[in-house]
């Protein structure tokens, strides 16, 4: 066969060794686990409904953020036929500052799933509510069913990939396969949701990614890791994700205690409301005196543009709001600038203030009572509108 023909196949991924050690560090895990875990509040009842929620709620988003949105959401919705039944801002409201707020609206179309056809009773059928995929269904039928699935996140990748010194990639599907088994073969069977909740507390707590406290952990007798003496080697680091500068323009304006806000038509934060205005492309970026390096998050630095770039900015503000929202404003005045980062996304908001504005907005703009009406508006939003309120007030001239 030429050269021309041969075929290329991938290099196979190094699985973990079959260990005659798996049971009896399975029961170190649990007797590690049940001497002292964090008293967290879908752990004091495996509800499988409130299991659910607070994993949706876990999906990119740290324990410490969860816990407080989780008690309440539960005392606003205790269960699936009430959240199936809530009003959509409201629910964009409860769910503002969590993130990645998709995940809402998805949790609402599973709770009328449930509510139409009643809880699934396994992992296949969790599969079939929306927003759950993989993951989601195997901790919930591990922890709230009882079923015998392994359940693996990023912490439990990291503690496979140090108790069997695998070299693999988590994110490419053979690198998942592999871990999924070496899940699977650890996996204590008897106690399946409380192994993996102690699994997942243990890369939590103890195998941390920096600085992991190995002399606490269960698995240090049969750690690969652990016996280099250089644990934070594995799992290999990622390759880092490229950035992307996003710089928008905005106004900041009430009329009458009523702040000017419009709803978000595409994601991400779809549906909620926010200051209006535009991303600047990279060109007129470039053509205000704005360089890649003003979107950094670097919060240390809070200075309105330059007299010469604020007049630009202004410029293409005027026309983003006589064109989208057929408002004229006049007297625009550069507000301190805010900064924020999303999904890889470093965004800098130009707010600016404006002496007068005439026009019955449209385009999804109008004028809110932030005080009257529930109003899930934006991080950004909210941030920005604590700072700078009250704004100047301004009635049709």
């Amino acid at each position: 066969m030429t050269a021309a023909g041969l075929r290329h196949y991938p290099a196979p991924v190094p699985t973990p060794a079959p260990r005659a050690d798996l049971p009896q560090l399975a029961v170190a895990v649990l007797r590690w686990y049940d001497r002292g875990h964090r008293d967290l509040p879908w752990r004091r009842n495996a509800d499988p409904w409130g299991v659910l929620v607070s994993e949706i709620m876990l999906q990119q988003t740290t324990v410490a953020a969860v816990v407080p949105y989780y008690e309440r959401f539960l005392a606003r919705w205790p269960g699936a036929g009430e959240l199936a039944e809530c009003d959509d801002d409201e629910l964009r409201a409860a769910w503002a500052g969590l993130g990645y707020y998709r995940r809402a609206g998805l949790l609402k179309r599973a709770a009328q799933h449930v509510t139409r056809h009643g809880m699934p009773a396994d992992r296949d059928g969790l599969l079939e509510l929306p927003g759950v995929g993989p993951y989601t269904a195997a901790a919930v039928a591990s922890i709230a069913l009882g079923q015998d699935v392994a359940v693996v996140d990023g912490n439990v990748e990291r503690v496979l990939c140090r108790l069997h010194g695998l070299e693999l990639d988590p994110r490419k599907a053979a690198g998942k396969r592999a871990l999924h088994a070496a899940a699977e073969a650890l996996l204590a069977r008897e106690r399946p949701g409380d192994f993996n909740q102690a699994l997942m507390e243990l890369g939590a707590t103890v195998c941390r990614p920096r600085s992991p406290r190995c002399a606490e952990c269960p698995l240090r007798a049969g750690c690969t890791a652990h016996a280099s003496g250089e644990p934070e080697r594995w799992p290999p680091p990622a390759p880092r994700p490229a950035w992307r500068d996003v710089t928008r323009v905005a106004l900041l304006a009430s009329r009458r205690g009523r702040v000017l806000l419009v709803r978000r038509k595409q994601a991400p934060n779809e549906g909620f409301l926010e200051l209006p205005g535009r991303a600047l492309s990279e060109q007129e970026r470039e053509a205000c005196g704005l360089d890649g390096e003003t979107a950094a998050p670097d919060r240390r630095s809070g200075t309105v543009p330059s007299a010469s770039a604020s007049r630009s900015l202004a410029e293409h503000l005027l026309r983003h709001l006589a064109e989208a929202h057929g408002l004229c404003a006049s007297g625009l005045s550069a507000l301190r600038p805010h900064r924020h980062v999303i999904t890889r996304h470093r965004i800098l908001v130009l707010p600016f203030a404006a002496e007068q504005l005439s026009g019955r907005p449209r385009g999804g703009a109008s004028f809110v009572d932030l005080t009257q009406t529930v109003t899930p508006t934006t991080t950004a939003t909210r941030r920005m509108l604590a700072r700078a309120l009250p704004p100047t007030d301004l009635d049709t001239p």
